[in-house]
């Protein structure tokens, strides 16, 4: 397990540093980024899922992410709904984009 979240968090970070160049990516590269990224989160959400059916999730992680999130006036499926429309967005302004000829 310590191999997967290794990995896990390496590709988030990557893909994250990645994504600071957002805006220069063509049309195709920015729908492939919205795609890897919303991977990469599905892979947390299996992670973490797991984590918490075997009680292994720390409770002190869950509530400070808890709180976290209620610091920005959020709960957590606020912010999946935040996050899901966030992504529709950069879906949509990517598709929107004219193609070159």
């Amino acid at each position: 397990m310590k191999d997967e979240y290794e990995a896990l968090s390496r590709d988030h970070i990557q893909i994250i540093e990645f994504g600071g160049n957002f805006g220069s990516f063509d049309r195709l590269g920015k729908i492939a980024f919205v795609n890897q990224l919303e991977e990469i989160e599905e892979h947390w959400d299996i992670f973490l899922a797991r984590f918490s059916l075997m009680g292994m999730l720390d409770p002190t992680f869950a509530e400070e992410s808890a709180d976290f999130l209620k610091s920005l006036g959020m709960d957590e499926g606020d912010f999946r709904l935040f996050l899901k429309r966030a992504h529709h967005m950069m879906r949509d302004d990517a598709e929107g984009e004219v193609l070159p000829t």
